[in-house]
Order: C-alpha cells, then sequence, then structure tokens
C-alpha cells in the first residue's frame, strides 16, 4: 500500500538524515537536512493519526487520495535521493513542505467533520440529559471536552483517544436512560425552558419516575 510505502520513506529520509548530518559541516546543508527531517516528521505524524482514527473506529476512510499519495511519495523520494547525493536546495526543502502543509490541512478538515459525526449522538442526548444526571458537573464537563477536541485543527493520537474515551463515557451515561421521542421532545423544551404542563403527560411522568426524576423538576409561573 502506499501509505505503508510513504512511511518506509519518511523513516528512510530521518535515518539518512542523521547520517548525513554527521558529515556536514556546512551550516546550509545542515540547516536544510534539519528542515526535511522536522518535516518528515510531522508528516509522519499525520499518517498515524490517520491510523487512530480508524483504530478508534472514529473515521474508516483516509482524507488523502491515491493521486495526493502518489505525488506525495515522488516528493519524499525526491528528497531521499538530494539527501543521498548532498543535491539539497531550498525548492526541494519548499516543495516538501508544500506537499506536508496540503495532508495536514487535509488531516484537519477530515478530522473535524469524522469527529463531530461519531460524536453527534452521544452530545446530543447528553446536552438534555446532563442537568438531570446523578453528577451533572461530570457530564457537562464531557460535553465541553467532547467539543474542545472535535474543534481542534491540529488532532494527534493523544487527542483521539482521549476523544474516545470521552464519547464513550458520554454514551454510557446516556445509554443509562431510555430515551423515546416523546422524551426526548420533553427534555429538549425543559433544557430551552420552554416546556409546559402539557408537555407532561402519562408517557413523560411515567419515564420520570422509572429515572427517579420528579424531585429534579421543579415548577415555576
Amino acid at each position: 500500500m502506499l501509505t505503508n510505502k510513504i512511511k518506509v520513506a519518511t523513516d528512510s529520509i530521518s535515518y539518512k538524515t542523521k547520517l548525513q548530518t554527521q558529515k556536514l559541516s556546512n551550516e546550509r546543508l545542515t540547516a536544510r537536512l534539519a528542515s526535511i527531517n522536522s518535516i518528515g516528521k510531522e508528516l509522519e505524524a499525520c499518517f498515524e493519526t490517520i491510523q487512530a482514527m480508524q483504530k478508534n473506529r472514529i473515521s474508516y476512510g483516509t482524507p488523502i487520495n491515491e493521486e495526493q499519495k502518489t505525488s506525495l511519495l515522488e516528493a519524499i523520494n525526491k528528497c531521499g535521493q538530494c539527501i543521498s547525493d548532498l543535491s539539497i536546495d531550498d525548492t526541494i526543502v519548499s516543495v516538501f513542505k508544500m506537499q506536508t502543509d496540503v495532508i495536514k490541512q487535509l488531516l484537519s478538515a477530515h478530522w473535524k467533520q469524522s469527529a463531530n459525526s461519531y460524536s453527534e449522538e452521544a452530545v446530543s442526548y447528553l446536552t438534555i440529559l446532563s442537568d438531570l444526571t446523578p453528577d451533572p458537573k461530570h457530564s457537562n464537563d464531557l460535553l465541553k471536552s467532547i467539543k474542545a477536541q472535535a474543534a481542534t485543527t491540529t488532532p494527534n493520537q493523544s487527542t483521539i483517544i482521549k476523544f474516545s474515551n470521552d464519547v464513550s463515557a458520554a454514551q454510557k451515561i446516556v445509554n443509562q436512560y431510555k430515551l423515546e421521542p416523546i422524551v426526548q421532545d420533553f427534555l429538549f423544551k425543559v433544557k430551552l425552558k420552554t416546556a409546559t404542563i402539557e408537555d407532561l403527560n402519562s408517557d413523560v411522568i411515567t419515564w420520570l419516575k422509572e429515572n427517579n426524576l420528579t424531585k429534579k423538576l421543579l415548577i415555576s409561573f
């Protein structure tokens, strides 16, 4: 697979960079090698993040199409060749950085879309339930954390692990309650402070009793 080839190629660049840096005294070449090595690490982190998203089932696809992978692999191979024969120039570094920046932008957009989709149900239900749960502060803190991580533009493996754990925790809370559509509608109105006595039908009252929530709701005029 091209993804594996890219990882092997970036590892090779990192190895070759270390070898050649030891031989160079020219500051400009050393700086270029350092730049390529740094960019390579950023690129490798991007692919590790994509793999982590797939492993945690946040996304089953990749934001990079085959044409982009091929173009990226060509840029990486060019860097590797230039490192080997010490023909590195600023253009080589710039092209490699440009390719990597494109991948980072694609990953950022892919993460935002995938994370929002993955957490949508848990966030939606916990939002209307949070103040009724045994620990409202914990529920609301979970919501804030999930939303903040989903909104980040620089996801990494740590972000993904915490995000996945937070969504699982939120879903676990939600699963404790059986939310029929009529109950969801009632809770949504309660959250917006637009619920009325007419909304307290027999199904809603039964649900409140079953979940020991009757004392959590106050009537005001």
